[in-house]
């Protein structure tokens, strides 16, 4: 890996459904409609992802009939953002999320982060057990939403070295486990 690439930030957000209404009632998110969510969630990202930065999205991009409509899907990619937009594939990401220009798509990721620059595995999915586990190295799934594994909170129930990252309320941002 060039020493560039080290130096970089990494950002990471799951589950942001953007276009889809029904996410709204289903985690209760304190919106009116996903119109509301999607400008909210890509204000947050746009205060805290710099323009050299790294977005890394784990999974489910968007969701709902207006996933379909390709302009409006392209704009709301062409909103994030960041220099490079990675993507872990999620259970709703299909072809059309997968045809965007992302600087990468997979399924599962090592990512190097946090201070001692270690791998740590990126993931849509639940895992309680990944590459490196027992060698202190971290798993993020999709369910939280934080920047740099140092300052993530989070642990998974029996794994002493999981994050899970999901996009929580975001009209409050005070505390540091909210959106980005």
């Amino acid at each position: 890996m060039r020493r560039n690439e080290l130096s970089k930030r990494k950002w990471y957000c799951a589950d942001p459904h953007f276009g889809h209404d029904a996410i709204v009632q289903f985690c209760n998110r304190p919106f009116k409609n996903a119109d509301e969510a999607d400008e909210a969630i890509l204000r947050n990202m746009h205060e805290r992802v710099g323009p050299d930065d790294q977005l890394w999205l784990l999974g489910d991009f968007a969701l709902g009939r207006r996933k379909l409509d390709k302009t409006w899907l392209r704009e709301m990619f062409d909103r994030l953002p960041g220099a490079e937009q990675h993507l872990i594939v999620g259970n709703h990401d299909d072809e059309i999320i997968q045809s965007l220009p992302w600087t990468s798509v997979s399924h599962i990721a090592e990512v190097r982060d946090g201070t001692k620059r270690q791998f740590n595995t990126l993931f849509h999915y639940p895992m309680h057990t990944w590459n490196h586990a027992r060698r202190g190295l971290t798993v993020c799934l999709a369910m939280f939403m934080t920047t740099g594994l140092e300052h993530a909170t989070a642990s998974m129930s029996g794994s002493m070295s999981g994050i899970s990252i999901l996009l929580p309320s975001m009209k409050s941002r005070g505390a540091r486990r909210h959106c980005l």
